[in-house]
């Protein structure tokens, strides 16, 4: 059977049975080799296009039974013939429109079909440079993006219809549902009949959003590469940021008219966050799911959603990363003499910015190269760099940490990272000059501790590998692999980033994967989906064995089913052992619900990664985390709004908090100065009530009750939408400016009245040590008649009735019969306090061991007026005229 393939002039010619299409063409706009070697199947005549290159394939002849590989003339006469025909039907149909004058589309039936959406301005320019030969119109490019998703990229080729049970399809979603079907070498009408037979009726209710899902996840889905090849083609890359559009709105009608922002989603031509997360970590090595929503943050930066220049300048810098880490590996492997397996991560060989070993305050420059198992060193020679020096990385107690460098030992240059295998051996100390302001020194540090935190949940949750049970599971000896191969696309794409920003992220660590999780709130979850991810695989043997096996060749179980439901199932089947999750993490109730739960009935799964109108056990633990973590960032957004700057700001802070607590004492005290007759009377009524009836107990159970229903209370009221947001705020007013002479003299009195209250506090407790320690023989024999007399009363007499003597003495000592004998009383106590004289104290000069060391503490202590400055500094806070006429720091 023959095949020929007609493509914008170039014709590829394929004999033999119809299992690969691979030709030559090229993308005459770029010079780049177009996208090509794609597995398709059909079974008749169709129209191959993949984002607006049409390849027409039109058979030649009839498949023999020994599939001839002999050109059928004829078929090639038919074939020239046709191409004639068309040609002749373009030419007139030029000179036609040139000479009415008008703008029409003159190639009703050409292969190329002129497209004007911006997105596809690529193909555009191709079609006027080479079939039309006329210039280019100009175009407003913001207008065209604004439009981005309400034109129709090529309305004649569609299959299927555009109508469905809820609605017309968007644009973007008619041209991506039949662009990646034609990727998987069906039309569209025949992918969304695949679709209606194979989806369940949950998955079809959202027929659009998952048909979309559909089409696309299939094709991605049928590559198992770490880093997708189509992404180096731009018209892929095209292709991808129209799914997300087309996912993002399906239908027509959520287009909004204006092209603004509606209903919580960008303005046209812009992908939201949710789009992005949801189309983006499907295609392999684009994203990752645990920090799609950061990349996406990082990507989008000042702007209201995702634009396709940024996308498509975030996809070539991550295709040249990748491609300089390839040639990396081909040059330097040889050298360093690498392991069996062993990947190179990044080097560090820039001579005008070199990276320089610090040992005994001395600096040699040399090249640093990292790999995904060590960081090897190779010091500058005088012609060539001289044998390199390896420090592994793949141990559990690999110190990292930042370090300042100087010469002499003197911590001068605050831009070096201290490395060392374990605690106990010497650390290399590097420093990384930069001249450019890119931050080497954080980006490495990053890389570094991505590295150490792989090692540690490969350590965690990983197999070993004289584990017996590899063998009889298919895949799980490739988890290792796949788990590195993870953490390096993770810093590929942050090398990507900082290319694209110019800068290093605020927070880099949050686009690592690994080293984020070991932070996150439910980061635990996430990291046993990837374990079940990277390690589960099909089982191979019969249950027998792999018993056997588990229990160390002892009893095997009665029965041959394998308990499958001991063991963690991925979302394609697959089987983590039971024996391979020796994390505490597993057996935590948090644990042991998630992976109970049935979800996978939910979706249409595709592959291990792909789950249409569903979420894998990755996605599902992202979004528990992802939950947790919007909490936690909420809940600290308020912390920090919260720090108020200055001592007097927050003393008014606490004194406003502490107001309801006032105001209880306020009243109570008002109840003991009988001030209202009536209420007093009642309370006491009360109270010895509950002491008559012995209902003490029932107190505290009351109280926690009435503050419960309270809360309730008020939360229904919230919920209601009865209290305004306002509600719980706490206002103070600022304090009024103030000169910077009258904010030393009220540090002078805050400093007196803090010395006052230290020295009254340091001599109760010397009084109390001086009867405790019977320094005063006749004050110890008071107190210890007193003591004993407590002791004997509360042992005697009921405690109930005590309380009552002291609610009694309390309500009665304002009142004019014991008024005088209550003076007399604490008058008595506070003669008999002063008369207790306080323990000796004496102060011993500073313990020096040498007298070196004694004069470089003086020199170093702070002098008085420094240490004024200091105190007021934090007196009146780091904004105050203080703190920027002294600079912020001593």
């Amino acid at each position: 059977m023959c095949m020929e393939l007609a493509v914008s002039r170039s014709v590829c010619v394929y004999s033999g049975p119809l299992r690969r299409i691979s030709c030559g063409t090229t993308n005459v706009a770029r010079g780049e080799d177009s996208l090509s070697s794609w597995i398709f199947k059909f079974p008749s005549s169709k129209f191959i296009q993949f984002s607006g290159l049409r390849k027409e394939a039109r058979f030649c002849c009839k498949l023999s039974p020994r599939h001839s590989r002999q050109r059928d003339p004829s078929s090639l006469y038919r074939a020239k013939k046709w191409r004639a025909q068309q040609g002749g039907q373009n030419n007139g149909a030029l000179q036609d429109g040139q000479k009415s004058g008008e703008q029409k589309n003159p190639f009703p039936n050409v292969l190329w079909e002129k497209v004007t959406n911006p997105i596809f301005q690529n193909i555009q320019n191709i079609q006027e440079r080479t079939i039309f030969k006329n210039a280019t119109p100009e175009v407003d490019r913001n207008s065209e993006i604004a439009k981005a998703e309400t034109k129709i990229y090529f309305p004649r080729d569609y299959t299927f219809p555009t109508e469905t049970s809820r609605g017309a399809l968007s644009p973007a979603a008619l041209d991506c549902i039949e662009q990646f079907s034609r990727l998987n070498g069906l039309t569209g009408k025949q992918m969304k009949a695949n679709f209606e037979s194979t989806a369940p009726l949950v998955v079809r209710n959202d027929e659009a959003r998952n048909l979309v899902e559909f089409t696309c996840f299939r094709f991605l889905s049928r590559s198992n590469a770490d880093f997708h090849p189509a992404l180096k083609d731009t018209a892929f890359r095209r292709l991808t940021f129209s799914a997300m559009l087309a996912w993002q709105r399906p239908y027509k009608e959520d287009i909004p008219e204006n092209g603004t922002a509606s209903n919580g989603l960008p303005s046209a031509g812009f992908v939201g966050e949710k789009a992005f997360t949801r189309i983006a970590p499907a295609i392999a090595g684009a994203a990752d799911r645990a920090t799609a929503h950061y990349l996406f943050n990082a990507l989008k930066g000042e702007d209201e959603g995702l634009s396709f220049e940024v996308w498509d300048r975030y996809c070539t810098e991550l295709c040249k990363v990748q491609k300089g880490r390839e040639l990396q590996q081909q040059q330097e492997a040889a050298r360093l003499e690498l392991e069996p397996g062993e990947r190179i991560i990044c080097v560090a060989a820039d001579t005008r910015q070199p990276v320089q070993k610090w040992s005994t305050g001395t600096a040699w420059p040399g090249r640093l190269t990292l790999t995904d198992r060590a960081l090897y060193f190779e010091p500058n020679g005088l012609t060539q760099h001289k044998k390199a020096t390896r420090i592994d990385l793949t141990g559990a107690d690999v110190h990292l940490e930042r370090r300042k460098v100087g010469p002499f030992g003197v911590e001068i240059f605050d831009s070096a990272i201290s490395v060392a295998s374990n605690r106990e051996s010497e650390p290399w100390l590097l420093e990384f000059i930069d001249f450019s302001g890119v931050n080497r020194r954080d980006t490495w540090f990053a890389i570094l501790k991505e590295i150490l935190a792989l090692y540690k949940f490969i350590g965690e949750y990983g197999v070993k590998k004289d584990d017996p049970l590899v063998g009889y599971i298919y895949g799980a000896k490739n988890g290792r692999s796949r788990a590195t191969s993870s953490a390096m696309m993770g810093i590929s794409r942050l090398e990507a980033l900082q290319n694209v920003l110019g800068t290093l992220p605020s927070k880099p660590e949050n686009l690592l994967q690994f080293s984020y999780l070991r932070k996150a709130p439910s980061g635990d979850l996430v990291l046993q989906a990837l374990a079940v991810s990277f390690w589960g695989g099909r089982m191979e043997v019969r249950s027998r064995d792999l018993d056997y096996l588990a229990l160390g060749g002892g009893d095997v179980a009665a029965d041959d089913s394998f308990g499958v439901a001991a063991n963690f199932i991925g979302t394609d089947g697959t089987v983590y052992h039971r024996n391979w999750a020796v994390s505490p993490t597993w057996s935590t109730g948090k644990s042991s619900a998630f992976w109970r739960a049935k979800t996978g009935q939910k979706g249409l799964v595709l592959g291990k990664n792909h789950v249409v109108g569903g979420m894998t056990h990755v996605e599902r633990a992202v979004l528990a985390c992802r939950e947790q973590a919007q909490l936690a960032e909420k809940t600290q957004a308020t912390i920090d709004g919260a720090m108020l700057k200055g001592v007097p700001n927050n003393v008014d802070l606490l004194k406003e908090l502490l107001l309801p607590f006032s105001v209880l004492s306020v009243n109570f005290m008002k109840l003991r100065r009988w001030e209202n007759p009536g209420a007093t009377m009642a309370f006491l009524f009360f109270v010895y009530g509950i002491l008559y009836m012995n209902w003490l107990r029932f107190v505290f159970p009351t109280l926690v009750l009435s503050a419960a229903g309270g809360v309730y209370a008020l939360r229904t009221f919230k919920t209601r939408g009865q209290l305004s947001d306002d509600f719980g705020k706490v206002t103070i007013r600022e304090q009024p400016p103030t000169n910077t002479i009258q904010k030393i003299l009220a540090l002078k009195e805050a400093l007196n009245a803090l010395e006052d209250f230290l020295q009254n506090s340091n001599i109760i407790l010397l009084k109390l040590r001086t009867v405790v320690l019977s320094r005063e023989p006749r004050v110890t024999n008071e107190v210890l008649v007193v003591l004993v007399g407590l002791g004997l009363s509360t042992l005697l007499v009921p405690f109930r009735y005590l309380l009552a003597l002291f609610v009694l003495d309390q309500f009665t000592a304002e009142l004019k019969f014991r008024e005088e004998s209550v003076r007399k009383f604490f008058s008595y106590l506070r003669d008999w306090w002063n008369t207790i004289p306080a323990a000796p104290v004496e102060l011993l000069p500073p313990e020096t061991s040498e007298a070196g060391d004694s004069k470089s503490e003086q020199q170093n202590a702070p002098t008085r007026a420094e240490a004024v400055m200091q105190a007021m500094q934090e007196w009146l806070g780091e904004d105050s005229q203080v703190s920027q006429i002294t600079g912020g720091t001593r």
